[in-house]
């Protein structure tokens, strides 16, 4: 190995090891960043979305239920969760679990359940499913722009 590259591990190394010791400042969604003129900044926009949204990123919520809340192989739709279930059922399947729910009570603080409940609650119509991209061109029909 050469010197700049020990260096340049040495630097990484150092980085990853320094910032996983400290709590990560608040990240703005990388769109945020690239679809907008606004400078960034390390605070949270006017318009942050609730507390739970973020447990539920944070939590890994979305590994089951989809990051869209459109649900997996492993869990439900809970974009009209607001409306099917009351904040006490949301909140009792949260901490207890059931079907093939785990239960969270051992995983969560009383606050982020709390939140993830507020949060849920407010789903209350069933967002349509995101359209899948069309097809691509068959080979031969596209348009030669250039």
């Amino acid at each position: 190995m050469t010197r700049l590259a020990a260096a340049i591990a040495a630097c990484l190394g150092s980085f990853l090891l320094a910032s996983s010791l400290s709590k990560p400042p608040a990240v703005l969604p990388l769109s945020n960043l690239l679809f907008t003129n606004q400078p960034y900044t390390n605070q949270p926009p006017a318009s942050a979305p609730l507390p739970g949204r973020t447990t539920f990123h944070e939590k890994g919520c979305e590994f089951c239920h989809g990051p869209d809340l459109h649900g997996t192989d492993k869990g439900p739709d809970l974009t009209g969760v607001g409306r099917r279930l009351r904040p006490e059922q949301i909140q009792h399947q949260i901490h207890n679990g059931g079907g093939n729910m785990p239960a969270f009570a051992d995983t969560l603080t009383e606050q982020e359940e709390a939140d993830l409940v507020k949060f849920l609650a407010t789903l209350k119509s069933k967002a349509p499913h995101p359209q899948p991209a069309p097809p691509p061109s068959q080979p031969g029909t596209s348009l030669l722009l250039f």
